[in-house]
């Protein structure tokens, strides 16, 4: 018998946008504009995707409120091209960091070719970290903040 590899193949079908406010997340988006693993599929992509849509969401709501009280029902109504430009690609920013990291800590041990008792982590090349400071940074930049934060310990 040959030695044949099977190769999931991803369709990059999902889409999730629950709340009307926000803009549309995409299976397709994510596999485009964030490297992922080949073995992983549409499926646990939407997962991702729907539980780091959840937590932005939920990040982001004093937000949609405010600007639904001034009557601005989606965030691509926002009457500045420049502000809602900027506004969109932040919002997606932290969706999909977040659903890659994710996917980065459910998936990290799927390096077989790491050395015994080598460190996962270091192994896999862990852009966990990475990750939630560009989700950090695009919350904290979407709401007007500043992007560094500095604390006295």
């Amino acid at each position: 018998m040959s030695g044949l590899t099977a190769i999931t193949e991803s369709k990059k079908v999902g889409e999730v946008n629950y709340i009307s406010f926000w803009p549309s997340i995409t299976v397709a988006e994510l596999h485009k504009d964030y490297r992922l693993y080949s073995a992983i599929t549409d499926e646990q992509s939407l997962k991702a995707l729907e539980i780091a849509y959840i937590t932005v969401t939920d990040a982001l709501d004093e937000y949609a409120e405010a600007k639904e009280r001034e009557g601005i029902a989606k965030l691509e109504e926002l009457p500045s091209e420049r502000e809602r430009s900027r506004q969109v690609r932040l919002f997606k920013e932290a969706v999909y960091s977040l659903a890659k990291q994710k996917i980065n800590e459910e998936y990290i041990d799927v390096d077989l070719a790491r050395k015994p008792g080598q460190d996962v982590k270091a192994a896999t090349n862990d852009s966990t970290l990475t990750l939630n400071a560009n989700y950090n940074m695009a919350i904290r930049r979407f709401l007007g903040q500043s992007a560094s934060l500095v604390a006295l310990v």
